[in-house]
């Protein structure tokens, strides 16, 4: 396992011990994704929490990266967050995928 430290936009870094799960991009070689694009990585912790990142990484003048991290219980409350308005629904599926996370119905 390896230590991190996330950085946060307007508040304290968010540091752990625990492993990379996943990673996407919806970076492109050409186009409007050339420019502006976002990054989620997912992280399992030491103890067992799932933290997702969400990078937004411009090159355009005048703009700034933002970075953000939140920490779940347990990998669907993450890939539904990503799902979410508030995290990134255009990566959720992959994640999700590459999580093995499928949503269940009884």
């Amino acid at each position: 396992m390896k230590k991190y430290s996330l950085t946060r936009d307007g508040i304290r870094p968010l540091a752990f011990t625990g492993e990379q799960i996943a990673n996407d991009s919806t970076h492109s070689h050409q186009g409007s994704r050339q420019n502006r694009w976002h990054e989620v990585t997912v992280y399992r912790t030491a103890k067992g929490k799932i933290i997702v990142q969400i990078e937004y990484h411009t090159c355009w003048q005048g703009e700034s990266d933002r970075n953000s991290a939140q920490v779940f219980d347990d990998l669907p409350s993450a890939v539904a967050f990503l799902e979410s308005e508030d995290g990134q629904p255009e990566l959720a599926a992959s994640i999700a995928s590459e999580l093995g996370v499928s949503e269940e119905i009884e």
